[in-house]
C-alpha cells in the first residue's frame, strides 16, 4: 500500500485558538497593570497623608516634619519597589504560559510504515504504534511527546558539509535536518547574499533508497527545493530505476530514469558505481564533514560502512587501516552519525 505522510495536531491548536487564547491573555495582562497601578496609588496617597499616618504610626508624632516626610518617602520607595517586583514576577509567569501554549499549539509530521510479519503459524502480527496510527480517526487525540534530539552540534552548523543516507522511512530525520539547514541558508543569504551563492554550489549529498517510485517515494515534491545547496540521489530496489535532483529540476518531467548505478539498493555496490563517488570521497576526505545514516539497524548501516571504506581506498588511493582510522576520528569527534531502529 502508499505510504503517505500523515498530520497530527494537539487538542485545540488550531488558529482559531491560538488567537483566542493570545488575546485572552493580552487583556488579562493589562487588566492585572490597570489594578496594580491604581493599588499603588492608592496605598502612596494613603500614606502621603499626614492625618492618616500619624493615626496609624503614633510615632511620627515626636518626629520632626522633616524626618517625617523622609520616613514617608523611604516607605512610598519601597512600596513603590514591591509594586514594580510584583508586576515583573506577573509578567515573567504570562509570558512562561504564553511560551507553554506555543509549544502545545505545533504541527508534527510524522513518518510512519505499517510494521507487519507472519509468524510460523501464519498468524499476522502488527506494530502496536504503527497500526493504532493507521487505525486512529481523524480528530482523535493522541497522547504523545516530543523527544530532544541527540543529534551531534557538527551537523547544525550552516558550514559543515554533509553526507546523508537514508533508506525507507529513515528519511523522517534527514527530512528535519534538511529543512533546518534550508532555514539557515535563507537566512544566511539575507545577509551574505554574494558568499552564499559561492558556498552553496554543489556542497552537501544526499543518496536515499526506496522500494518503488510510485508507492513509496515519500516527500517527491520537497527534494527539487533544495537543490541549489544540495545534490539528491535516489535509488528504487524494485524497479530498477534511479532518480535525482539535478536532472529532475533540470527537465519539465520529473520521471525517474535509468542509470549506470543500476537503482537496487544503497549498499551492495551502489556507492562504488555512482557517477558521483569522487564527490562523495572528498566529502569523507574533509576533516569538518559530517555523514549521517537512517534506517534499518540491520544490516544497512555496517554495508555503508563497508561501501565508503571502498571508496576512501580507491578513490583516494588510502589503505584499509588508514581508512578506518578516518571514520573512527569522524565517530569520536560526533562526526560519523547512526540514527537507526530495529
Amino acid at each position: 500500500m502508499p505510504l503517505e505522510p500523515r498530520k497530527y495536531s494537539l487538542a485545540g491548536c488550531g488558529p482559531a485558538a491560538a488567537a483566542e487564547a493570545a488575546a485572552g491573555g493580552a487583556a488579562a495582562a493589562a487588566a492585572a497593570a490597570a489594578a496594580a497601578a491604581a493599588a499603588a496609588a492608592g496605598q502612596l496617597m494613603v500614606l502621603g497623608s499626614p492625618l492618616i499616618s500619624r493615626w496609624k504610626s503614633p510615632a511620627l508624632n515626636y518626629l520632626s516634619t522633616e524626618t517625617t516626610n523622609r520616613v514617608l518617602s523611604i516607605a512610598a520607595d519601597a512600596l513603590q519597589q514591591q509594586q514594580q517586583q510584583q508586576q515583573q514576577q506577573q509578567q515573567q509567569q504570562q509570558q512562561q504560559q504564553q511560551q507553554q501554549q506555543q509549544q502545545q499549539h505545533i504541527v508534527v509530521d510524522l513518518c510512519v510504515a505499517l510494521v507487519e510479519h507472519e509468524t510460523s503459524s501464519l498468524r499476522k502480527c502488527f506494530g502496536v504504534c504503527s497500526k493504532h496510527l493507521i487505525d486512529a480517526q481523524v480528530g482523535s487525540l493522541l497522547p504523545v511527546y516530543v523527544q530532544p534530539s541527540s543529534l551531534p552540534a557538527a551537523f547544525l552548523s550552516v558550514c559543515t558539509r554533509l553526507l546523508l543516507i537514508a533508506t525507507g522511512t529513515g528519511v523522517a530525520p534527514i527530512r528535519a535536518l534538511l529543512q533546518h539547514r534550508q532555514q539557515q541558508q535563507q537566512q544566511q543569504q539575507q545577509q551574505q547574499q554574494q558568499q552564499q551563492q559561492q558556498q552553496q554550489q554543489q556542497r552537501d549529498i544526499c543518496f536515499l533508497g526506496f522500494r518503488d517510485e510510485e508507492k513509496d517515494f515519500l516527500f517527491k515534491e520537497e527534494w527539487c527545493t533544495y537543490t541549489p545547496w544540495l545534490q539528491t540521489y535516489v535509488a528504487f530496489s524494485r524497479t530498477c530505476s534511479s532518480w535525482s535532483s539535478s536532472s529532475s529540476s533540470s527537465s519539465s518531467s520529473s520521471s525517474s530514469s535509468s542509470s549506470n548505478c543500476g537503482g537496487r539498493s544503497l549498499y551492495g555496490g551502489y556507492l562504488q558505481r555512482h557517477p558521483e563517488k569522487g564527490k562523495v570521497a572528498s566529502l569523507l576526505m574533509d576533516a569538518e564533514g559530517c555523514v549521517l545514516i537512517c534506517g534499518s539497524a540491520h544490516p544497512m548501516p555496517s554495508q555503508v560502512e563497508s561501501e565508503l571504506l571502498l571508496l576512501l581506498q580507491q578513490q583516494q588511493q588510502l589503505q584499509q587501516q588508514h581508512a578506518k582510522q578516518l571514520l573512527q576520528y569522524k565517530k569520536k569527534h560526533g562526526r560519523y552519525w547512526c540514527d537507526t531502529w530495529q
